[in-house]
């Protein structure tokens, strides 16, 4: 049972106002809405809160047709009228339409006592600077210019030179830095970040979201992967793991998918005629908890580039809390989680064929009652660790102390 939040009686009075500026927001899909509106809804408690953000729009406007984004008061949207794009000269068109919006909206703001921007992209931030305030907290998802160099993409000098500069005046102008991962404290410092000013809060899960069920034997193991399948994701090695089992029909495959990348993925499967794996397309967060629940196994694979070494997916964080063993083609932070759990199987590129993760992918896959104990310790780790009642909680008693001077 989550712990109830006793409000400080200096704040049942009145409540201090803390404006927070995001790209994404519920209902949109995708780690970075959950986490913010997860944040909305605890800090809500104890502060006054209004949120400026976008009408949701990725991967389509289509997906939230049925949606009803006018509901609250509180939430200020504008719309994007540049829609998402692999061309990388649309997207930072698209990047420079909502920082401008942000910034108009921003403008017209009171002042207010909190401004939290939640990153990326880091040009909200100069929204965030247009807003009369007494403190400046950053919500850390991603480090920007380090994405930048790991997707390949944006490898313009220029751009680079220019994200770089923001990026550190922005983080230093900051009262408070919140980061989702412990990979980010290093390059902060380097930086020249002052670690003091820096907390660990990480992805975190609810606890209705908490799954935990009992392996039984089946005939079919079910692999999944689900999320984003954009430029920092990398499939490669769950269509090799697909390739693998294609004459076996005890070994199936499940992907819940969008992304850049994602009609990519989807020729490739049908090049190599991958037929063991099903497609199942966007689902809303619920969805995606419940049909992931009932896998065996889940998947994640990040490209291989030093950016990615300090990243911790949110999809680790919600297979850990549904207790579903994880095979990982990652390294560097996300891997030493995935170990300190005892939850699953990590490999790179280069080791996937290694004789001893062959044998320990063979076990996962045969042995119900090896992939029932990595099961448990996920979960256990998870409850531990990811409680969005502990960890967004304690995020408010920071902020309190923000406010305060602490």
């Amino acid at each position: 049972m989550s712990k109830t939040y006793q409000i400080p009686k200096a704040l049942t009075t009145m409540k201090s106002k803390l404006l927070i500026i995001s790209q994404v927001f519920e209902p949109e899909i995708g780690s970075g809405a959950n986490r913010i509106t997860s944040i909305y809804h605890y800090i809500s408690k104890v502060f006054e809160v209004e949120v400026l953000t976008n009408e949701p729009s990725y991967p389509n406007d289509f997906v939230y047709q049925k949606q009803d984004t006018k509901k609250n008061s509180n939430i200020t949207r504008s719309r994007a009228y540049i829609k998402h794009s692999n061309n990388m000269i649309v997207r930072l068109f698209f990047y420079a339409e909502i920082t401008i919006s942000a910034v108009l909206l921003a403008v017209k703001r009171s002042r207010v006592d909190i401004v939290f921007l939640s990153t990326p992209p880091l040009f909200l931030g100069l929204a965030a600077l247009f807003v009369k305030r007494k403190k400046l907290v950053i919500d850390i998802r991603d480090l920007w210019t380090e994405s930048l160099r790991g997707i390949r993409r944006y490898n313009n000098p220029v751009i680079l030179c220019v994200s770089v500069f923001f990026e550190k005046m922005l983080y230093k102008r900051a009262d408070l830095i919140i980061i989702n991962s412990e990979g980010f404290y290093e390059p902060l410092e380097q930086m020249g970040i002052c670690k003091s000013k820096i907390k660990w809060i990480p992805n975190s899960i609810e606890a209705k979201e908490f799954m935990l069920k009992n392996a039984e034997p089946s005939d079919v193991c079910k692999v999944i992967y689900s999320g984003n399948v954009g430029l920092a994701q990398d499939m490669d090695m769950f269509l090799e793991l697909a390739a693998d089992y294609l004459g076996d029909s005890s070994v199936q495959f499940e992907i819940i998918g969008y992304g850049s990348n994602y009609q990519a993925l989807r020729t490739e499967m049908t090049r190599r005629n991958l037929v063991n794996i099903n497609i199942l397309g966007v689902q809303t967060r619920e969805e995606t908890l419940e049909i992931v629940s009932k896998s065996d196994i889940a998947f994640v694979g990040l490209v291989e580039h030093p950016a990615f070494e300090n990243v911790l997916p949110g999809k680790i964080v919600d297979y850990l809390g549904l207790g579903i063993p994880i095979i990982g083609q990652v390294s560097g932070y996300s891997k030493s989680i995935i170990d300190a759990a005892n939850a699953g199987v990590t490999f790179t590129k280069d080791s996937f064929r290694q004789p001893a993760v062959a044998r320990a992918l063979h076990q996962l896959f045969r042995n119900v009652s090896y992939r029932q104990a990595l099961a448990e310790n996920a979960f256990t780790y998870a409850n531990k660790h990811f409680s969005a009642s502990k960890n967004y909680q304690r995020l408010a008693d920071i902020l309190l102390d923000t406010m305060e001077g602490k």
